[in-house]
């Protein structure tokens, strides 16, 4: 998310990634008024589902299987 590594539960990994990119803290990210998550595909729904309950996108942008996928949990 945004070069932040994130577990299944949207907890920032420590990774050796994270320090050598400029991005957003995903906290600070949570602050903005708007949020767009844009992404799809049956490979990322656990980094989804991170994804969301971390940022809490106000506009999420998806393909129609991966929503469903979402939307039955």
């Amino acid at each position: 998310m945004l070069y932040n590594f994130i577990g299944k539960n949207g907890e920032i990994l420590d990774h050796e990634v994270n320090s050598r990119v400029i991005s957003v803290n995903p906290t600070r990210l949570g602050r903005t008024p708007e949020r767009v998550l844009i992404s799809g595909g049956k490979e990322k729904i656990l980094a989804l589902k991170a994804a969301i309950s971390t940022v809490l996108p106000t506009t999420f942008i998806t393909d129609e299987q991966t929503a469903i996928t979402l939307a039955d949990g």
